[in-house]
């Protein structure tokens, strides 16, 4: 479509974590990525995919708790309007410090001018991430955990440290206030090396400005697949990398002589 439709000249297909990644100025790392309805994370070393064994995910995000708000809001003051649960979650909600678990109750306006009580409870729905005992309603794995099975499944040591000091988050729903030192509380304490999360300010927007110094380095346009080679070569070359002519003509010779498949490409593509 990229080609056909909107006439680009060339295009590369790079994973969001990746350019995550890459925005905070990194090569290496782990990048949790937490959206509206999937959590995930994956590690890379030196800009190389750590592989499928690094990735874990579960289906529960941002949606997650405006749907859990929305039920209580309902159950309460019978409330349906959904953007009202949205003004809620990201006007009152907390994630509580472990060494300070208290949140008060709070009055919040919505901008349709409901006067709502904010119960506590409610305000510390997005805890429920980050709790064992909760957490089998959503999915299997806490937050906590899912980044670390990623970095343990490494297997070297010294990876696995540096690894560790470079935990990047990225998406919307990291965005709820205490997240970020909730996640390094818990990881130092599971953790055998030094942990740092990186919690940028536009770790909502990271995938598109790593998107957009990756685009800006000389040293990737070997990665771009030009509309030229798209034409010759159709869309079984979104498929193939790296995308240069030499290297397409010499895998279609091996193919033809030994019955080789289309080379898969070492990187996902969402």
């Amino acid at each position: 479509m990229m080609f056909e439709k909107f006439d680009t000249k060339e295009l590369s297909i790079q994973h969001r974590s990746f350019l995550s990644l890459l925005a905070t100025g990194r090569t290496s790392g782990c990048v949790l990525f937490s959206g509206n309805n999937i959590t995930y994370s994956s590690c890379y070393y030196d800009s190389k995919f750590c592989g499928n064994k690094c990735i874990f995910r579960e289906n529960y995000g941002g949606l997650t708790i405006t749907k859990e708000i929305g039920n209580q809001l309902y159950n309460t003051l019978y409330i349906t309007n959904d953007e009202a649960f949205e003004e809620v979650k990201k006007g009152v909600c907390v994630i509580p410090s472990p060494e300070n678990n208290e949140i008060n109750d709070c009055n919040f306006t919505t901008q349709y001018s409901q006067d709502l009580l904010i119960p506590s409870s409610l305000r510390k729905l997005p805890e429920l991430f980050f709790l064992k005992a909760n957490i089998s309603k959503y999915g299997q794995m806490t937050i906590d955990e899912l980044v670390l099975e990623s970095i343990y499944k490494i297997r070297n040591k010294k990876i696995e440290k540096e690894i560790c000091e470079n935990i990047v988050l990225s998406g919307g729903n990291t965005m709820v206030e205490g997240f970020s030192k909730r996640l390094e509380s818990k990881l130092k304490k599971s953790c055998n090396f030094n942990v740092k999360v990186i919690a940028s300010p536009e770790r909502q927007q990271l995938a598109w400005i790593g998107g957009s110094i990756f685009g800006s380095l000389a040293e990737n346009q070997k990665s771009f697949l030009s509309k030229e080679l798209y034409e010759e070569f159709g869309s079984s070359i979104i498929n193939r990398q790296p995308y240069n002519i030499e290297s397409l003509h010499l895998n279609n010779i091996t193919r033809e002589m030994k019955g080789f498949e289309d080379i898969d490409v070492n990187f996902n593509i969402y």
